[in-house]
């Protein structure tokens, strides 16, 4: 099996994609996002993982995608495909997590299926609405490089969750992740792109170089850090864990220089900035973009 990625390229070979976090279509003169994302048990989580959890990032992860793309998320559908050997408490708690996340980010469930299953497998369809559509494709050389949070907590929450240590601080930050909905008007008047952190800060910043055609240096790796992290291990193992950590569900984007005051109202510092010839930099030193593959 080809890995995830070029899979993808080869299976939209032969058709013309209208998207990338989300897909962009106009509808009776607006500008409509749709986007899809899933929770399979043994991919994304295990049983062992508190079902709220489990439902509450399931929409996360799908709202995150239409704040990517400059927009704001309206309607979801939800998919459960449950195997035999599961109880019912387990997914009405499934969706007493996802009920929670619609309403603190003012999402309307619409519908949904359900159907069984050898794997617990939850999945959701979005739809958003945004003035302006925004992509991986439009950074140019010069512009100035941001993230709307410091990352890696996601990872070592992942970490402690597999561990089963529930009474650690950062036990349930991998589940409940804060989306940065704060800087929405930032990123639909300002940004020339943007994606959203899934897959691991390298690794996503990486599809940006491969669409816009651009490289990027960045100023200082320990920009990128979460400070708490350092409260349980050293500097270096924290940026390590900022540059893979995946299903952050913070934004990379750009801007251009001229617009550097408009992310100053949000107290936004730029971490590198896009330079031509692609790659990626961190203080001069090239590194490899990787994070995580579904198979």
């Amino acid at each position: 099996m080809r890995g995830e990625f070029e899979l993808i390229e080869k299976l939209t070979s032969n058709f013309e994609m209208i998207g990338d976090d989300c897909a962009c279509v106009k509808v009776g003169g607006k500008l409509l996002l749709i986007s899809n994302d899933d929770q399979i048990e043994n991919t994304h989580f295990t049983r062992s993982f508190p079902p709220r959890g489990v439902g509450y990032k399931l929409v996360i992860s799908n709202v995150s995608d239409i704040l990517s793309c400059g927009g704001i998320a309206k309607y979801i559908n939800i998919s459960l495909h449950i195997p035999k050997d599961i109880n019912e408490e387990y997914i009405l708690e499934v969706y007493e997590g996802i009920k929670r996340a619609c309403k603190e980010y003012a999402v309307d469930i619409t519908g949904g299926n359900t159907s069984t299953s050898a794997t617990l497998a939850i999945s959701a369809f979005i739809l958003g609405e945004t003035d302006r559509f925004v992509t991986r494709g439009g950074a140019q050389e010069g512009d100035l490089l941001y993230i709307s949070a410091p990352l890696g907590k996601s990872r070592f929450s992942l970490e402690r969750l597999l561990a089963g240590e529930a009474d650690h601080p950062l036990y349930d930050t991998h589940l409940y992740p804060k989306l940065p909905t704060h800087i929405k008007p930032l990123i639909a008047g300002f940004a020339t792109s943007a994606i959203d952190i899934s897959d691991g800060f390298l690794g996503d910043l990486g599809h940006i170089v491969n669409k816009s055609k651009v490289g990027f240096n960045i100023y200082n790796r320990l920009s990128i850090a979460d400070r708490e992290l350092l409260r349980f291990m050293d500097e270096e193992s924290a940026v390590e864990y900022a540059l893979n950590s995946g299903e952050e569900y913070q934004l990379i984007f750009t801007i251009a220089p001229r617009d550097k005051k408009e992310a100053d109202r949000y107290s936004l510092l730029p971490i590198g900035e896009a330079i031509g010839g692609g790659g990626v930099f961190i203080e001069g030193e090239a590194v490899r973009a990787k994070g995580f593959a579904h198979f």
